[in-house]
């Protein structure tokens, strides 16, 4: 029975893969490069021509360019078609890594399936399958950092803390955000669920799982002391991390609030203005995951959640301090720069997608089973297949940035 069910594991991860590389053939083969494509191109062309030093000067951050570099090396193909084909590969990473964040939260074969579904026609993911985006990296490697640190918590091997460590670090080489989740996700794990337990019980985990974290530190106080590194130069040349040295929240705020002001009945007190606009930017930011997310899918998150289908374990703990990281990462954004692209929001959509396959499972067993209640009414279960239909078509059809 066990190998019978561990077939067919692997053959739901290899159709998934094929799945997935078929969408990406699809949606690129006609794709027209945006206009963020053409500077991480431009990079990777000056990188394999003139080195590290040119690439840097066009792009400060231009990793994502160097893997685009080193596909077209491998590969001989044209550095466009070399975007895609890494691309692709990212692509099947997130899925892979989607269906398989489904399992350790519990899910079944059953749920597997449904996961692979539900990744292969998530509107939101195959929107971007044509851009040529670092994110995607980010969305990939974040993915797994996940995993291994659930992995991690459950069964408190340093193999599965490495791995996150190595995957969040590189979704840090793709969009620095990472870095928060990197330092900040792992906390969680020295939270004490039991009062009993000693401060050292819980510690140790935690600990464990900054194993990367530290070796990097040990690595750059080598690197000042011994070789004289300016490590503050090398991490401030990075232009997203130094503009934090900068931030001012309120001064922002205040811009903004001149500029409203004028447009705003003077009835209206100032203070209720700032309300207008924090209040106003909240519910763009829950339009757009709204959007992002489908509203089947959204329709589908509200049910697992209210139908509790996920179980409380450390795993949907460490999932829920992840959104928070990004959701604060994401409205401090928002707040700052008022301007929010739906590129910088997938990764809570990815994450809040984890919850879609238990509830399209529990729509299908009610519906099988005839059971009583919304979820087992005829009509439920065929709806939502004809709306997964749809969103096929979508995906193929038309791509949309919302």
């Amino acid at each position: 029975m066990l190998i019978a069910s561990t077939a067919t594991t692997r053959f739901i991860y290899i159709y998934a893969i094929a799945g997935s590389l078929l969408l990406s053939i699809w949606l690129c083969s006609d794709a027209v490069i945006n206009s963020d494509g053409i500077l991480y191109l431009q990079v990777a062309q000056l990188y394999k021509e003139q080195g590290w030093g040119a690439a840097a000067d066009l792009y400060p951050w231009p990793f994502y360019s160097i893997f685009i570099a080193w596909t077209q090396t491998i590969t001989s193909l044209s550095f466009q078609n070399a975007a895609y084909v890494l691309n692709a590969l990212l692509c099947v990473l997130i899925v892979t890594s989607f269906i398989h964040l489904v399992s350790v939260l519990g899910g079944g074969l059953q749920e597997k399936v449904l996961a692979a579904v539900i990744i292969l026609l998530h509107t939101g993911l195959n929107d971007y399958r044509d851009y040529i985006i670092r994110d995607l990296g980010h969305w990939a490697f974040m993915l797994y950092g996940l995993l291994f640190l659930i992995l991690y918590a459950q069964h408190r091997q340093l193999r599965y803390a490495i791995g996150f460590g190595l995957a969040m670090c590189i979704a840090f080489l793709f969009r620095t955000e990472a870095i928060f989740v990197l330092m900040l996700a792992p906390l969680v794990l020295g939270v004490r669920s039991d009062p009993k337990h000693s401060f050292s019980l819980s510690f140790r985990p935690m600990l464990g799982a900054y194993t990367i974290v530290i070796l990097v530190l040990v690595a750059a106080m080598c690197a000042y002391f011994i070789a004289q590194v300016n490590l503050k130069a090398l991490i401030f040349s990075n232009p997203w991390l130094s503009h934090l040295q900068n931030i001012d929240f309120l001064s922002s705020l205040n811009q903004q609030f001149n500029l409203l002001r004028p447009d705003i009945s003077s009835n209206m007190p100032d203070n209720h203005v700032y309300y207008f606009l924090i209040g106003g930017f909240a519910i763009y930011f829950l339009v757009r995951l709204f959007m992002l997310l489908s509203p089947l899918y959204s329709l589908l998150l509200i049910y697992a959640i209210k139908q509790h289908v996920v179980e409380s374990t450390v795993a949907r703990t460490i999932l829920g301090t992840y959104i928070v990281i990004y959701s604060t990462i994401v409205l401090g954004f928002l707040y700052y720069h008022f301007f929010l692209s739906g590129r910088y929001i997938m990764p809570i959509v990815l994450l809040l997608s984890l919850w879609v396959p238990y509830a399209l499972g529990e729509l299908y067993n009610a519906w099988r089973n005839h059971k009583p209640g919304l979820a087992g009414k005829p009509w439920c279960f065929p709806i939502v297949v004809l709306g997964l239909i749809y969103m096929l078509g979508d995906s193929l059809i038309s791509s949309t940035d919302w």
